[in-house]
């Protein structure tokens, strides 16, 4: 979606934009070879102190790598050509792992041989990868609303806390304990997933039904029935 800038246009010293092509920050020389050293130095301390070699807790490794690799990619360029210096690695990684992430989920939910040639998904998508199709997964609720409804300060605070800690909760659902995809955005509006098609074709399957009475759950908890997502 950013075209394909010309060769000559690639920077001389790497900096990164904001989205208006202005200056944002310095893309520093030490934010490749010694950060890359520095982050499996920590990463080997990380696993070894916690003994996670042995006996990993994959919810803790994951965020703590997601951490790291983020505030490191941030800082890095995913293109150094001008205009498009203004996507980070982190940003590129980050929606490429998402779209892989939603692919596998997708094989896993619906990969049985399809009758009329004999073909499992995984053999489809790798003779025609163009037929590969990705969905949203939206949990919608109006957070400005809730907001407008407290009459003090206190009230309203509490209300915009209560809908951060549910989306949260909703993203490590989704995320880690069903690993359907990867949060994409969040706004006034609710909070958005990147998922496979494959979802959309199964949502009457046990374990999409499970998973929306797990969304309403958290619901129930965050808000005391006060408020009904769509999904």
């Amino acid at each position: 979606d950013k075209g394909s800038p010309k060769e000559e246009n690639k920077l001389e010293k790497l900096w990164i934009s904001n989205a208006f092509g202005g200056f944002k920050r310095d893309v520093e020389e030490t934010y490749f070879d010694e950060t890359r050293l520095c982050f499996f130095n920590k990463l080997h301390r990380f696993l070894e102190d916690n003994i996670f070699y042995s006996n990993p807790k994959w919810d803790e490794i994951r965020n703590w790598i997601l951490e790291e690799v983020k505030s490191w990619y941030l800082r890095l360029l995913s293109d150094s050509r001008f205009p498009v210096n203004d996507v980070t690695l982190f940003d590129q990684a980050y929606m490429t792992a998402s779209m892989f992430k939603a692919v596998l989920s997708g094989l896993y939910l619906n990969n049985d041989k399809d009758p009329t040639d004999n073909k499992t998904k995984v053999e489809k998508y790798i003779e025609n990868p163009q037929s590969i199709k990705w969905s949203i997964l939206g949990i919608q609720y109006d957070k400005l609303g809730l907001s407008e409804k407290g009459l003090k300060a206190a009230s309203i605070k509490w209300y915009r806390d209560r809908a951060k800690r549910v989306d949260n909760v909703l993203q490590k659902l989704i995320e880690v304990h069903y690993g359907l995809g990867n949060e994409i955005y969040r706004d006034e509006t609710g909070i958005y997933f990147l998922v496979s098609e494959v979802i959309k074709k199964n949502e009457n399957s046990d374990l999409l039904k499970e998973m929306k009475r797990d969304i309403k759950r958290i619901f129930c908890a965050g808000f005391g029935g006060e408020v009904h997502p769509a999904i």
